[in-house]
């Protein structure tokens, strides 16, 4: 049996017990300070991924910012072109083929027979009404022919009526010169029937000419 004795004065003991108490607090202020340190680090980092991201933000902000000023100018087009195809709805929306009414008076015309004046006259089509009850244009046209009044001037309108391009045609007046090579001065006057309409402006300018 061993018998252990402590022969160091009660100071001394006390002294040793306070040192190492002192140690250990050191120790733990040590390790306080260890955390707080990485707690700092992290936080920094944070900041500054946070003051990358901040920065990307306000680049791609103002990019998108710039865009958006190029996207008014785009706008603002859009805008005058809407415009435009409602001045060329109203100014061509009724807008029809003269070649074609020409070329429909010279079929049906006889080779006795001459055109002095043609007058085209375009007509709005009425609100609501459906386009077989809208001419598209009236028209007048004066002339004379070597035939008189029959088979001359009746041949003229029967050759005008086998075409859809015309309707509602009746002659105004023919007069007879009197003279033994008779001829006749005659006035016919119609409707343009909606087919000789083009309906290329109805939707505005047409794509192939934006």
């Amino acid at each position: 049996m061993s018998v252990r004795v402590n022969l160091l004065p009660a100071e001394s003991r006390q002294r040793a017990r306070v040192a190492r108490q002192r140690g250990y607090l050191i120790g733990a202020s040590l390790g306080v300070l260890a955390v707080l340190a990485a707690v700092q680090v992290g936080a920094m980092n944070n900041v500054r991924a946070a003051e990358t991201a901040l920065a990307a933000e306000q680049t791609r902000t103002a990019s998108l910012q710039s865009d958006v000023g190029d996207l008014h100018e785009f706008q603002e087009l859009q805008h005058r072109q809407e415009e435009a195809d409602v001045v060329i709805q109203t100014l061509l929306g009724d807008e029809y083929t003269l070649a074609g009414v020409l070329q429909d008076v010279a079929a049906a015309m006889p080779e006795d027979t001459q055109l002095d004046t043609l007058s085209v006259t375009t007509v709005a089509p009425a609100p609501g009404a459906e386009d077989a009850d809208t001419a598209a244009a009236t028209f007048s046209a004066t002339g004379r022919t070597l035939a008189s009044h029959a088979p001359g001037v009746e041949r003229f309108l029967i050759g005008m009526e086998q075409y859809a391009t015309f309707r509602h045609l009746y002659m105004t007046s023919s007069t007879s010169n009197g003279a033994e090579d008779e001829h006749a001065t005659y006035t016919l006057e119609g409707d343009v029937s909606p087919m000789a309409r083009t309906s290329r402006y109805e939707a505005g300018l047409p794509e192939a000419l934006r």
